[in-house]
This record gives C-alpha cells, structure tokens and sequence, in this order.
C-alpha cells in the first residue's frame, strides 16, 4: 500500500492544482461560481415517472388490497420539512487571531458547522458526487435505470438487495425517516423515499439539496456536515481539501464506521481509490491525476473529542455566552465567536507552568494558574487554569484562574493605596517596623504580627516596607486607615470576593486572610498600571453592584451567528479615574526599584525584567499559595501556584514558586514589544522630600513619619521558635 496515515502530524499544504478543462461541469446558483445547473431531461423526467409506476406495478404483490399511488403516498410528510427544520450548529470560539480554540455542541447532536455551498470546495463536490450521484444535476431526484435494477433484483430475490440511492434520496431518508424506517428495506420505504425524492427534485433548486445533503451527511466520530468532518479528520476547511482528502471524505457516508480512516485505514484507502475511479469514470480526474493522488501521502489530525486549546478559557467564555445568549443559542445556535485571547501568549504561558511546576513538584507543589491582560483595553490574553487539564490527580479541570484563594501579601498594595490616599503618606514616609500589638475585641488576646523571616528591620520607607514585603508595616498601614477603606479601595479597582463585614476580616486582611481570584487581581493591578484608570468590559446591570469596579475583563470580542449578522461588538468605553493618577503611580513607584526589595529577595531576583516592571509577590499561611503580580506598560500578569486541594506545598515561597513562571513568561511574551517606560502623572515630582531623595505629589503635604494608632510599639512577642506562621510572606 502506497499511502500511508499517521496521527497528528500537520496537514497536507494546500494547492493541490485543479484542472475542469474537458470535465464533467458542476453547476452551481447564481452566489456560486461555477456554472448554472441544466433544466432536468425531458426524457429523465418520463423514466422517473415511468420508474415509480414501475415500482407500484412491482410491488403489488404485497398490497394487492392497496389503492396504488394513494397508498404508497399516504401519511407521507411534507418536503418542505427538509428545508423547514432546525438544524443544531456548532458553535466555534476562536482566539483574537483566527485559532479555533473550542466547538461547543450537544453530544447528543453531534457537531455541526453549516457552511454555504461556495465554501465546500470544488473537489470535494466532484468527489461527493462522482461517489454518490454523478447525474445529480440532471436526474429528477432518482435514478430510473438503477432503480430499475433494483426492482428487477427485488422480483429476483424477494426484497430489496440493491440501494440505488440517488444523493437527493440519502437526504429525504436521512431528514424525514424515523429511525425504524430508515433501517427497513422493504420496497415499502423505498417507494416512499423516491416519491418524496422526486417531489424534492422539482420543487427545490438543486445547489439547495446539495447544500444540505455536504451540510447534513453523518461522516462518523459524531460529525455531521461536511465542514466539520473536514476539520475533524483533516484539521482544514472543507473548501481548503486536496483531491485525496476529498475523495477519502466523500467514500465515507455510506459506511462511516467501515470507512474510517483511524480504525480501519486499509477498507479506507480501498474506498478512496474507488472514489478516485468514479471520478476519473465521470470526467471529474484525468487517470494521471488519479494516479497521482493515490500516490500522494495524507495526514491525519488527531480526533477532536474534546476541545484542546485553551481549555479552561473555553469553558470561561462558554458559561458568559450562555449568560448573555443562552444555552440553545450556544449550544445549538452556530455562534461564531471571537475573544480576546492571544494563543501564542497562552502557550507561553502554559510552557512556563508546567515547566516550574515539574521543578518543584518534589515540594508538594502540583500545580498553577496565569492570567495576563492587557492594561490599555482590558482584554485577557491568556488564561492558565491548570498545568493539566486531563490530570485528575491535580483536579486539573478546576479552573486555579477564577477560584478564591487567599493571596498573601500580594494584596497589600491595596493598604498602601489607602494609605496614600486617606493619610497623605508616599513612598519616603518612614514607618517603624518592630514588633507591635494591637488590641482586639474582648475576650481576644493582642493581634501581633510577625514579619515572614521574624526580623524586625526598624524605621524603613514604605516603599522599602511594600516592596521587601514586611507584614508589620503594612498592618500598621491598615490600622490607621481602617479596614472598610481598604476593601473599598479593593472594590473600586476591580475585586468582587472581599463581601464580608470588615470585622469578620480584622487586621491580617493585609496579609491575605481574605480569598481573591487571580483574574480579578490580575484585572486590579491593571488600574495601577493604567495611572488610575478602570479600562474593561462594562459588566451587566445585574451584576453590578455599588461601590464595585462596573467594568470586568474584557474576554468577547465579537459574536456573529452563522449567516454573519452580528450579535455582539466589543466597543472600548470610556475609561473611568477610579483612584486619582497620582496616587495609583505612587504604587508603580514603590514597586518598580529592584533595589527597593534587596532586604527579603536580594538583588537581580526573578521578580526583576529586562525593561522598567514592578512585581509583587504572596505567600499564604503554611505556604498553601505562591502568589505573583506585576506589569510593564504593555502587560499586566498574575500567577499562583499551589495545590487545588489546598493542601501545603514545602518551603515553595512567591518568589520560588510563582516568580519563575512570571519571569519567564513575562520576557517570552515581550520579546517583541519595544521598552518603554512608565507614564509618569502630572502632577508627581521628583526632588528632596522627608529627608531623601524621591517622588511626591505636587501641592499636598506628605507625611513624613507614619505613627501606629491603637498599638503598644515594643510590645512583647513570642520567640520565633515558638511563633506561629505568618500570614503574609514577602519570599
């Protein structure tokens, strides 16, 4: 055998060359460019008529007591219901470039992509054709000279043992017949198929019943349709296969399970080649074109049972569909979908998680999630939920991206925007960094917080404290601000999990005793980026909520249904100044300087790029969660890593642990993006302010030293060994 399959491997190039000189012409309507299709044969027409009486005359046998016509046409349904019923499509969600990342459809029905009769491709029409009706064009929907076999081989044999099947008569058997009939090969079901068939034939153009019959035809692996078995067997267009693939795609409807290429490639290729001679037979090949293409090597795709790309994504975007749309549109309805994923930049992603992940697999660490946004529109470019889908092991399917978990310190730049804001405090502000306690309701000992390595590092600026990650600093931060303004700075920028009362939080808030989503915080620290400015996607009236961010991610970008008509456009809103520009840069300023976060990282850690970024880390209490944050001007993205379980990873810390995945994604996605800097606010200075040398905001009095409120400065502590864990970490 001279062909040979072999399973994902990529697709034959298309360009296979197309000769229609001195063939047979396929016809097409007046939208398809091909020519327009003959008036049916006078003398065609007399046989048919001839050929159903024959048929009546035949069987009389077994309805001597019947009224002839009138009793084979009886109950009989209408035609028009091939056309006139709904016909469930899937629904395709691409990324922003084109890639088909899912086909949602009800396995129940199958998947289904109708396309227009001019996108099914010339050589897949010949090679349908020349398999299964080379008279088509020509034929009042039967075939009187092999119907008339088929009777003489009935009267021979008692039963019909010869099909004589025209395309038209498939489709009549396969839209109106229940299940029972169309398994019944009495003579009975076969009079009544070519009835209708003819009826059909006369009524409908003929580029319609085609269409319907290469949109309609079951090719196996629960594929209806030709575009989609085209894609499912080929990984291409219909209208994009080379004459081998049509003709192995065009043998496969009258046995799809005998003829399929992964289970049985021999009985295949023998299919194929008899394709390829019905169309040499009928002037659609020349013998050396067939020759050739018997000779000529086809791949295989691997078969879709499932989505591949991007899968949690997928199943993000499809609950927002069935949100806005609705299950059957989704479902049933062929919506063709544009998001706004990047799938090189989700690859990239998902190649540097799993790859840290295996490296501390050892430290009981089994998996990670990455969102990445683009701060200047809003819109996710990629969405890791897991490092593995498939793996069951790591509950691989839960989506790590949008489940709650505790952050750790990387929501601390919330109190110190709160901070900057309420108290006037900026980067320089001094703040004493010892050991504290501070008074809880009654019958609570003193909340004492304790930095992650148990070091107490003295008077240190709050850029210091913020960017090395000291837990005491920003306790301090939070109890002379107050807990209900830092969740409502929180809200304002975007996280939607913070919805206790502030009192069931207390002070370790800061620390992250408070669950938050990686997509929210990822779409949060967007703000920072964007100086203030809330850029998204305007959430539904019913989801929002006063005091909350009213714009989300972006994820949809378009939404056409399958004719074209346009469903839902992504327009870009105006943004909204959620925080003033100059406080939100005060963040970017304390979390940019590499130098800034020596005491805990030392320098040149992963948390450094090779162009201006910030990035902040958190590590959960008994390190449950490795957390990562940080942007350039170009690119915003969170990363956390853990165990879906919950359980505790070893001395995996944020920077260990989701700093490597950031990193190494962060450069591999910026590779191409020129380095710019971040846009510095009007009205933030530069100069001498508190006794150094920094940024200030112009025309306010910055406070130079933060004084704790409501705590005892010294206060007792326990002895590290005796300590309990933090639950905040700056590693």
């Amino acid at each position: 055998m001279n062909w040979f399959f072999r399973r994902e491997a990529r697709t034959l190039s298309r360009g296979v060359r197309r000769r229609f000189q001195g063939q047979r012409p396929v016809y097409g309507d007046r939208n398809f460019p091909w020519h327009r299709p003959r008036q049916l044969n006078f003398l065609r027409m007399v046989l048919a008529v001839g050929f159903v009486s024959l048929l009546l005359l035949a069987s009389f046998s077994g309805a001597a007591a019947a009224g002839g016509y009138s009793y084979y046409s009886r109950d009989l349904p209408s035609v028009d219901l091939v056309f006139n019923r709904r016909i469930p499509q899937s629904t395709l969600i691409y990324d922003r470039n084109g890639n088909l990342l899912d086909e949602v459809y009800d396995p129940n029905q199958g998947h289904r992509i109708l396309v227009p009769l001019r996108e099914m491709g010339q050589n897949l029409v010949n090679a349908t054709l020349a398999a299964e009706d080379p008279n088509f064009y020509t034929s009042p929907g039967v075939d009187p000279t092999a119907v008339a076999r088929a009777v003489f081989l009935n009267l021979q044999g008692g039963g019909i043992v010869s099909g004589a099947s025209t395309l038209t008569m498939q489709l009549i058997r396969n839209t109106l017949f229940t299940e029972q009939e169309r398994t019944d090969r009495s003579l009975l079901r076969k009079v009544r198929e070519a009835i209708l068939a003819f009826e059909l034939a006369t009524r409908y153009n003929k580029n319609d019943i085609l269409e319907l019959y290469l949109n309609d035809t079951y090719y196996g692996h629960q594929t209806y349709g030709a575009e989609a078995a085209a894609l499912q067997y080929f990984g291409k267009h219909a209208k994009d296969l080379s004459v081998p693939e049509a003709a192995m795609l065009a043998g496969m409807p009258q046995a799809p399970s005998d003829y399929d290429p992964y289970v049985n490639p021999d009985l295949a290729v023998r299919r194929q080649y008899y394709v390829l001679d019905q169309m040499v037979k009928y002037g659609f090949l020349t013998r050396d074109e067939a020759e050739q293409a018997k000779q000529t090597t086809i791949y295989l795709g691997r078969v879709q049972t499932h989505f591949s790309e991007a899968p949690h994504f997928a199943l993000y975007v499809r609950d927002l569909l069935v949100q806005r749309f609705g299950y059957d549109a989704v479902y049933y309805g062929g919506l063709r979908v544009v998001t706004s994923l990047d799938l090189q930049k989700q690859n990239l992603a998902t190649k540097s998680a799993q790859q840290h992940v295996a490296e501390v697999r050892a430290s009981h660490a089994s998996d990670a999630a990455v969102v990445s946004i683009d701060p200047k529109t809003g819109e996710v470019l990629a969405m890791v939920g897991s490092v593995d889908f498939y793996n069951d092991s790591i509950a691989g399917q839960v989506n790590m991206a949008i489940a709650a978990r505790q952050p750790g310190s990387s929501i601390k730049p919330f109190t110190y925007l709160t901070a900057y804001m309420k108290l006037g405090y900026i980067p320089a502000t001094m703040v004493d960094d010892r050991p504290i306690a501070f008074p809880q309701r009654a019958g609570l000992p003193p909340y004492r917080p304790l930095n992650w390595n148990f070091v107490f590092n003295g008077w240190v600026p709050l850029r210091t404290a913020l960017a090395a990650s000291m837990n005491i600093p920003a306790v301090q931060m939070l109890a002379n601000e107050g807990i209900p303004s830092m969740i409502d700075t929180a809200h304002k920028l975007g996280i939607t999990t913070i919805n206790k009362p502030p009192d069931q939080y207390g002070l370790a808030i800061t620390l992250g005793a408070a669950e938050v989503r990686l997509l929210d915080e990822t779409f949060a620290y967007t703000v920072f980026d964007n100086n203030g400015l809330l850029i998204g996607e305007p959430l539904p009236l019913d989801q929002q909520r006063p005091g909350y961010a009213p714009y989300g991610p972006v994820v949809l970008k378009s939404v056409t249904n399958f004719r074209g008509d346009v469903l839902y456009q992504h327009t870009p809103q105006p943004p909204i100044q959620v925080v003033p520009a100059e406080y939100a840069y005060l963040i970017t300023a304390s979390l940019m300087e590499d130098q800034a976060r020596v005491l805990t990282y030392g320098l040149h850690s992963y948390l450094e790029l090779s162009r201006p970024n910030t990035a902040k880390t958190g590590t959960t209490e008994n390190r449950n969660d490795s957390w990562t944050l940080g942007y350039t001007p170009d690119l915003v993205t969170g990363v956390w890593v853990g165990n879906a379980d919950n359980s505790p990873m070893i001395d995996v810390a944020g920077v260990s642990g989701a700093g490597k995945i950031w990193h190494d994604y962060m450069e591999a996605a910026l590779k191409d993006y020129p380095k710019t800097w971040f846009t510095v606010p009007p009205k933030i200075k530069e100069g001498n302010v508190c006794g150094t040398h920094d940024v200030y905001i112009e025309g306010r009095e910055p406070v130079c030293i933060a004084v704790p409120l409501f705590a005892e400065v010294g206060a007792s502590v326990p002895q590290p060994a005796a300590a309990p864990a933090p639950q905040g970490n700056g590693g």
